[in-house]
């Protein structure tokens, strides 16, 4: 079959053979367990199975998203890199890194920053991603230093897919630096490690933002 579509209960309800729980029942998110209730021989073992991965996935999920104890002077989340008292990253000295030319701004704009270094720290977590260091914009590569980062949940990663999907849109590099074991242990079991490309630091990265020499004379011959 070209498709196939999986329907459920549906037809279970539409041909009368299974009743709908009671409206409170649904609007709490416990509607499989009148099902359970009303049609035990038929669901129990299939229940059962799976509460059994549930548990097992939950206690993997616990042992990889233990909270590690906080680094002796540990600081906020902050953005480094950055030229004093602005939050726009400063251009590194000529020869500190690879070339790499970003797409050209807008006149009025000023030359834009060879790349825009974030560091986070402490705990990322759904509470604190909202004082995060964010990129000014997306004319730049956007690197994320992850060293210090005892904790991430699944929102501090969703803000990584985020900010990766915006650089990718904007046709810029995206990169993590050194991101701590717990941030690695949680990507790799999110399966998402080709997502979020890891690097030892900010040179390493730019070389492997950096176009090959053959696209860069075939660019220029056009």
């Amino acid at each position: 079959m070209p498709l196939t579509i999986g329907i459920g209960a549906s037809l279970d309800f539409i041909c009368g053979t299974q009743t709908r729980a009671p409206r409170w029942v649904q609007q709490i998110g416990m509607e499989w367990s009148w099902r359970l209730l009303t049609n035990p021989k038929r669901l129990f073992k299939r229940y059962a199975k799976d509460f059994y991965y549930l548990l097992l996935l939950a206690r993997q999920q616990r042992r990889l998203m233990v909270v590690a104890p906080p680094r002796p002077g540990g600081a906020p989340a902050e953005q480094s890199n950055a030229a004093p008292g602005s939050s726009v990253p400063a251009t590194p000295a000529a020869g500190d890194l690879p070339a790499f030319d970003p797409a050209p701004p807008a006149a009025e704009s000023g030359p834009p920053p060879a790349y825009h270094l974030l560091k986070w720290s402490g705990e990322v977590t759904r509470g604190t991603i909202d004082g995060l260091a964010r990129a000014p914009d997306p004319q730049a590569p956007v690197l994320i230093d992850l060293s210090e980062v005892s904790f991430i949940d699944s929102s501090g990663v969703g803000l990584l897919a985020k900010l990766a999907r915006e650089s990718r849109a904007a046709r810029q590099g995206f990169g993590l630096i050194q991101p701590a074991p717990p941030v690695v242990r949680i990507i790799e079991a999110m399966h998402l490690a080709k997502q979020f490309p890891a690097f030892a630091d900010p040179a390493q990265a730019l070389c492997a933002f950096s176009p090959s020499p053959e696209s860069s004379s075939s660019h220029a011959a056009t």
